[in-house]
């Protein structure tokens, strides 16, 4: 996994990679798959964006987690010792506005109504002209936890039974919800 980091006093607007796909390649069309996945934005203002949301006086520092298909996932380190997580979709993830909106309004469903422990929205736009950022974004609080892949090879049997037990009772309360239309939230 490979992880950029930044001190936020560098120039941002010359490291390429925090607005480039890096995860990988592609065995056809890979100038028009490179330039489906490629964001431009503010990133000091989305610094400062974040931190204001956690009432922080400046980034200190930013990470950027591996690309996905769809966003780019970094992470802001304050200097009042928070982190937020900043999610910013590439243009080839669908209609920009509905795609952020539909998503806070799906991550929020599924905290309050569904009670499935998901991150808290600090700050979002689903419209990019409407803030100096340049992009529609989330900011989100950071979960801690540990990835299961990282210790279920050791785990016991009935501590994975446990862990299979908990993911069930998730999808339980997710498959309880029916709706009379379909489309986003």
């Amino acid at each position: 996994m490979r992880i950029m980091e930044t001190n936020i006093g560098t120039d941002l607007s010359c490291t390429a990679d925090i607005f480039n796909f890096t995860k990988g390649r592609f065995v056809t069309n890979e100038q028009h798959e490179l330039a489906q996945r490629h964001r431009t934005f503010n990133v000091r203002e989305l610094a400062q964006h974040a931190a204001r949301s956690v009432k922080a006086d400046r980034c200190l520092s930013i990470r950027k987690y591996p690309d996905g298909m769809y966003n780019r996932v970094l992470l802001f380190s304050m200097d009042n010792g928070k982190e937020v997580v900043a999610k910013i979709p590439n243009p080839n993830s669908g209609q920009p506005h509905l795609t952020t909106a539909s998503e806070v309004a799906t991550m929020k469903f599924a905290r309050e109504v569904l009670r499935t422990p998901l991150p808290e929205e600090y700050a979002w736009s689903s419209r990019a002209q409407e803030t100096l950022v340049g992009a529609e974004f989330i900011l989100m609080e950071k979960m801690n936890g540990v990835e299961l892949e990282h210790f279920s090879p050791g785990m016991k049997i009935q501590d994975r039974l446990e862990v299979v037990k908990a993911i069930a009772e998730y999808q339980k309360s997710w498959a309880s919800v029916s709706f009379d239309k379909f489309g986003s939230l």
